[in-house]
């Protein structure tokens, strides 16, 4: 689930540019570095941080938790990396609240699965939910 949690969160927030900055004290764009070769071992660095801080919240999923991370680098609610916290956060929340395996033992026992849309997650925002999928968005249309 950390490493999940961590591409997600990577993907959907600036965490990875944050953690950066207020654990490393690195300027710039961290996407731009990462095609440094010698950018690597903070590479490394800043993702084994990313974990680290995805395993202490999926741990402890409170805004206590978001808050007391965030007071350790100086950061209020306001800042963009208490933010990424939160929706870091939420996300766990989602990936724990699905029907899943609810909607495999219904489908398998000839239930009806209420219909829903599906996605890759780190690219939308479509995590598994249990429900049977399809791709096309009627809402957007």
């Amino acid at each position: 689930m950390i490493d999940g949690i961590s591409v997600i969160g990577a993907s959907r927030t600036n965490i990875m540019q944050n953690i950066m900055n207020l654990y490393f004290n690195i300027n710039g764009s961290y996407y731009e570095k990462v095609q440094d070769r010698d950018f690597k071992p903070y590479q490394t660095a800043i993702e084994a941080t990313l974990n680290n801080i995805v395993t202490s919240l999926v741990l402890d999923t409170t805004l206590e938790n978001v808050e007391k991370i965030a007071k350790e680098k100086n950061q209020d609610k306001n800042s963009s990396f208490y933010q990424d916290l939160y929706d870091i956060m939420n996300l766990i929340n989602s990936v724990r609240d699905n029907h899943e395996w609810e909607a495999i033992m219904t489908a398998l026992g000839g239930g009806y699965v209420a219909p829903g849309l599906s996605g890759e997650p780190a690219a939308s925002d479509v995590l598994p939910t249990g429900r049977s999928m399809y791709n096309s968005d009627t809402t957007a249309i």
